[in-house]
């Protein structure tokens, strides 16, 4: 009887022919493997690509057709939106954070380097006192470059190394020499720390700060607000800096509060978010916030394309809330029962903004066609009961209103901002020739309250960016006190750190307080230059551009990252930063692009790049980036481009038109290498058809209205980089990141980009096309992650 094979014996191991069958066909397969393996190496790298395709997100198409003006507009990805409803929607987010990952994975020990290199540069700012303040003035600590006054206090804040968050401190403020002012920032005695974030904030939340409120006329309490999601709804609280006791929050504040006035001194005022619209509408008082309760609505603005916030003129006399918008505002005068009553009742398209100084306003007004803006001067209390729009005002109004012309519109500078102080008018200008900024000085008269004198400092072209370089909440008031001597100001340009000057508004004197080095930084090492694009549609029109680069890397062989803005009338002045510096320090020029929307060269350049003229501050980047190439700045596929919320227009523009991908140009605009794309505001007429979109009102002043008008909407359709995704292209390599908690500009919008981006990509090129997801919000975001993006892609690393 034949023996039984063991199932667990193979029989081939007692036959020496079946033994090296097998071992021929291992033999064979491994053959077949290696050969495989090795046309995939030499066949480029399409079949490598191919093998990442599984990888590669692909988000469903479920269409949604509108009809506009007659014509059918498709979007198979506005299902993104629906985060709550379709779990879709987060499984796709997750599918792309995870490509992120594995796509950029090549890039993460440079990402590490990079984020010890940005920690490095900004723990070497130190601040140093001016050359006078060292003869002068005796000082214990090195001053800071960010105090400010308020009362008889001298504030400023810090992050101590080791630290995450802000640390507040005072000290009484103590000016030992008037006429010079040298000695205004000197730290002398004790200062005291009444603000700790690191004490009340858990390391690595999404922490953003609100306001910071010293009470002016108590020195026990201040105000203050943070938001740990990213969402810009804050919580508001008040300190007893006696007892360290913190009231309860108040939740769903916004950006500004006040402390009122007279017998409202101690109640805090502040905008609050309304939560149908969510954009800061409503204005509250608290009078009991330290019983824990209690609060007061004062205020709803009913015009949805308006915001809140609170104004306390220079001198403390006057407490208001102003209603503004991107074309008209209007001032509410709040009295001591708490009714909002308008100074000068508002006009459509005409913006002013009001100061008090020895029972006269101070106006600051485009009114009746100024739109360089021009200021004048009322009695206050005949103006509180004269019931007169703002035009009426400008017109002449009541002739009992002793109307004075302060500052008459000059065709060749536009007036930024007024700042009033005890015996001063300090007027911003910005030249709409140079784009340069400066101040003019108005003594004023205590006779008539008139000018008595008009001095402009001129700082030079290291003024490119004069304090200050833009207007929020606090910084509209820093660095000064209504009654001090001393006018503060600051300024800074690409190679020149942020130095703190004080004029003496007696002897004219300016003296400089504070200077910022930068250890390891030599400014002799580069430099920097005002260059001016022409204009390819327009030849009367020229470009400005900012230019910083290496002195020993300045030919075309050198590559180069352009930024641009170009919406709000913004001014995009090339201040100082050290996380500029591991990009120059690799050989990488750094251009900044004043293309038209922006401010920079007066209100008829911003205008020049709004509504139906979108298309002009599109024209002009192009015409900056072939500028750039034709000079031998850099050349075509050397470029690295970086467009942030409403500059995401200009980056999906660059997308679809100036891309350069495998090293050959396919058109011949083709220049840039690759793109970042910051939280991009990237389809126009998807958010702008929707009016539940928080601020949708707001921005149909910025963008026009498509729903309304057939203009406006053509226009939009014709620049939208997400309407106008070419069917085939020559794209650039793309990093796209948003947060899931951005008020301002919805996740949804990058999310959809690249969903519909990645139906045209070609499959070899998904690689070069990376969305990252967050939770944060609208100011979120790993520079290291995309400067390495960026290095890498100009091949660097």
């Amino acid at each position: 009887m034949a023996k039984a094979h063991s199932p667990l014996r193979n029989p081939a191991s007692t036959n020496p022919w079946g033994k090296m069958r097998a071992r021929l066909c291992t033999w064979i397969f491994a053959v077949v493997i290696f050969l495989f393996v090795l046309g995939t190496l030499k066949n480029t790298a399409l079949d490598f690509n191919r093998l990442l395709n599984p990888l590669v997100p692909r988000a469903k198409r479920l269409s949604e057709t509108k009809v506009i003006h007659g014509i059918e507009v498709t979007d198979d990805y506005s299902w993104l939106r629906q985060i709550d409803e379709d779990p879709d929607v987060r499984s796709y987010v997750a599918a792309e954070n995870r490509y992120a990952s594995f796509v950029l994975s090549p890039t993460r020990r440079l990402r590490k380097s990079l984020a010890t290199e940005l920690q490095n540069w900004n723990e070497a700012i130190t601040q140093h006192e001016g050359p006078e303040v060292q003869l002068k003035c005796k000082s214990d600590l090195s001053p800071p470059n960010n105090f400010f006054e308020i009362g008889a206090h001298l504030y400023w804040s810090d992050v101590p190394p080791g630290k995450l968050y802000p640390v507040y401190y005072r000290r009484l403020s103590a000016l030992s020499d008037q006429d010079s002012c040298a000695c205004l920032a000197s730290i002398t005695g004790n200062s005291t720390v009444i603000l700790d974030y690191n004490d009340l904030v858990q390391a690595g939340a999404e922490f953003t700060e609100g306001v910071f409120e010293p009470h002016p006329n108590r020195t026990d309490i201040i105000a203050f607000s943070f938001d740990l999601t990213g969402s810009e709804n804050f919580q508001l609280y008040v300190k007893n800096l006696e007892t360290g006791r913190l009231s309860k929050p108040i939740g769903q504040t916004y950006y500004s509060a006040r402390w009122g006035t007279g017998q409202l001194e101690k109640c805090l005022h502040y905008n609050a978010v309304d939560p149908i619209w969510g954009i800061p509408r409503k204005v509250f008082q608290s009078c009991t916030w330290d019983s824990d309760g209690g609060e007061k609505h004062l205020y709803t603005e009913e015009d949805v394309s308006l915001t809140t916030e609170l104004v306390l003129t220079a001198d403390g006399e006057y407490l208001y809330i102003k209603a503004a918008g991107q074309i008209t505002s209007e001032t509410l005068v709040l009295n001591e029962i708490g009714a909002a009553l308008p100074l000068f009742r508002r006009i459509v398209g005409v913006h002013y903004h009001v100061e008090h100084h020895r029972g006269r306003f101070y106006v600051l007004t485009n009114a009746r066609g100024a739109s360089n803006y021009q200021v004048v001067s009322v009695d206050a209390q005949t103006a509180l009961k004269s019931d007169l729009t703002i035009e009426e005002l400008v017109a002449g109004g009541l002739p009992k209103l002793k109307i004075f012309s302060v500052l008459k519109e000059d065709a060749h500078e536009v007036i930024e901002r007024i700042e009033i102080t005890k015996t001063h008018l300090i007027a911003w200008v910005r030249s709409i020739v140079t784009g340069l900024r400066t101040f003019r000085l108005l003594a004023l008269d205590k006779a008539d309250h008139n000018t008595a004198a008009d001095t402009a400092m001129q700082l030079g072209t290291a003024g490119y960016s004069v304090f200050p370089g833009t207007i929020s909440d606090m910084e509209s008031r820093l660095h000064r006190s209504f009654s001090s001597p001393c006018f503060v100001f600051s300024n800074s340009s690409f190679l020149s750190p942020n130095r703190v000057w004080a004029l003496s508004l007696r002897s004219g004197k300016t003296s400089l307080l504070v200077e910022t080095r930068v250890t390891g930084f030599d400014p002799a090492q580069y430099v920097e230059e005002r260059m001016w694009a022409p204009s390819a549609v327009n030849a009367s029109i020229r470009i400005p551009m900012s230019l910083v680069r290496r002195k020993d890397f300045v030919d075309s062989r050198h590559p180069l990252l352009l930024s641009a803005y170009g919406a709000y009338g913004t001014y995009t002045d090339p201040a100082f930063s050290v996380d500029r510096l591991p990009l120059l320090h690799r050989g990488i020029s750094y251009a900044l692009c004043h293309p038209r929307g922006d401010g920079n060269l007066g209100p008829g350049w911003y205008t020049g790049g709004k509504y139906e003229q979108k298309h002009n501050t599109l024209d002009d980047v192009g015409s900056c980036l072939r500028t750039l190439v034709d000079r031998g700045v850099t050349k075509a596929g050397r470029v690295a481009f970086h467009g942030r919320s409403a500059g995401g227009l200009v980056a999906g523009h660059v997308v679809n038109n100036y891309g350069w991908a495998d090293g050959k140009p396919s058109h011949p605009d083709a220049i840039v290498r690759c793109v970042v794309a910051q939280v991009p505001f990237i389809d126009p007429i998807g958010d702008m058809m929707d009016e539940s979109i928080p601020w949708t009102p707001y921005e149909f002043f910025e963008w026009g209205n498509p729903i309304t008008s057939a203009t406006i909407f053509h226009a939009m359709r014709a620049y939208s980089p997400y309407g106008q995704i070419p069917a085939a292209a020559s794209f650039p390599a793309l990093h796209v990141s948003t947060g899931l908690a951005d008020p301002r500009v919805g996740f949804w919008e990058p999310i959809k980009w690249v969903a519909k981006l990645r139906t045209r990509y070609e499959d070899l090129r998904q690689k070069e096309l990376v969305l990252r997801v967050g939770v944060g919000g609208h100011f979120s975001g790993d520079k290291a992650e995309w400067f390495a993006f960026v290095i890498h892609q100009l091949g660097l690393n």
